[in-house]
């Protein structure tokens, strides 16, 4: 079966590209040229460019749909990081004082 589509499909893509030559030759020389420049141009740096920029497109797609969720996170641990700084009762502070070399409790 796999071997039948195959051969179904390169054999569809050799006719598509028969056919493009021939509507090739069918244009006037000098603009000949300039369509087999701009058909090469499509079908390798074109693909190239699209390639790239379909990539981007789904990183950033990725990117933008993973900022909900950050900045869920982001606000999950600065409500934790304040319950870590809130001062609990019975807290000794000490102070170092480098001119008496000793410490202070406040």
């Amino acid at each position: 079966m796999q071997t039948a589509s195959r051969g179904f499909f390169f054999f569809t893509i050799g006719i598509l590209g028969i056919a493009l030559v021939i509507a090739i030759y069918q244009v006037p020389q000098p603009w000949r040229g300039v369509l087999v420049a701009w058909v090469l141009f499509a079908g390798t740096a074109g693909a190239f460019v699209m390639r790239v920029a379909k990539h981007h497109y789904r990183y950033k797609s990725q990117e933008l749909a993973m900022r909900p969720k950050r900045r869920a996170q982001q606000a999950q641990r600065r409500s934790t990081s304040r319950r870590r700084t809130a001062a609990p009762r019975g807290l000794r502070v000490v102070v170092s004082d480098r001119s008496a070399a000793g410490r202070h409790t406040i």
